[in-house]
């Protein structure tokens, strides 16, 4: 925080924000909702000045996350129970005019190649896109990109381009782990790991493995330290798919199933290009 954001006098909104945005991380609903109700016009007024995420609050990716998910909890309590839908429309906006919603678009269109196995098609789909979030900050690309960049080295593996996938898939995970996204982690450290062992790479496999033994623990995680010991000890052969489908150490006569995070509340927050 520079030292003029520290001797900025806090106004009026932002203490309405900040009383709001505190109410929504401790699941007050009726205190939150009274407070949007007691407050309407208020936050009306102060919405849009809301939306500009402040410097100290871009740099962690999990404080951006926490912003939109209160963002988006005022305009829909303000939509759905006072018939005020400004806050929400100016959140959320169009195609035309938020990025967000249209890079959703095209997520929607390559779930579709990828239902239907056009994998090739659904990642040069996908290439321009992830290159446009790069150009962009907010709170939109924070929950988009990881799943993107995921998507892409899914549909790279499965259009038989296994090397390619490691690349993408190692960013999504780094993404992940740096917004503090544990359900994201969890699902590319075993699409990673699927992938080094198809390769062959049994000891990037394993320790893959490993780490996701470390996030889930208990039962299950003891079934991957074991997947992770075979692995080590005897690699695939280059080009053999995994057997078991889940990381619950359940077998089965398909494939790998890829695994992708459940896209985050707030992913059609504002977004901004980078300057």
């Amino acid at each position: 925080m520079g030292i003029f954001d520290f001797l900025r006098r806090r106004t009026p909104g932002d203490l309405l924000r900040e009383r709001l945005f505190d109410l929504a991380a401790r699941g007050d609903a009726a205190g939150f909702e009274a407070a949007c109700r007691e407050n309407a016009e208020a936050i009306e007024a102060a919405f849009a000045g809301w939306k500009t995420v402040p410097t100290a609050v871009r740099k962690d990716p999990a404080r951006v996350g926490a912003w939109a998910n209160a963002l988006l909890a005022i305009a829909r309590c303000l939509a759905e129970r006072l018939a005020r839908r400004g806050p929400m429309d100016d959140l959320v906006g169009t195609p035309e005019t938020n990025p967000v919603l249209r890079w959703q678009e095209t997520l929607r269109t390559v779930k579709g190649l990828k239902d239907d196995a056009s994998y090739a098609d659904a990642a040069d789909l996908l290439a321009p896109v992830v290159e446009e979030m790069r150009r962009i900050t907010g709170t939109g690309v924070a929950s988009l990109l990881p799943i993107a960049l995921g998507w892409i080295g899914e549909c790279r593996f499965q259009a038989g381009d296994a090397a390619g996938a490691v690349a993408p898939m190692e960013e999504a995970l780094s993404l992940c782990e740096k917004a503090g996204d544990d359900q994201g982690t969890r699902a590319y450290l075993g699409n990673l790991a699927e992938v080094h062992r198809y390769l062959g790479r049994g000891a990037d496999a394993a320790a893959l493995l490993e780490r996701l033994a470390d996030r889930v623990g208990g039962d299950e995680g003891a079934v991957l330290r074991r997947r992770a010991a075979r692995t080590r000890r005897r690699p695939a052969a280059r080009g053999s798919r995994s057997r078991r489908t889940t990381t619950r150490g359940r077998g089965s006569s398909r494939s790998w199933r890829w695994r992708s995070p459940r896209r985050r509340t707030g992913a059609t927050s504002s977004a901004r290009r980078r300057s």
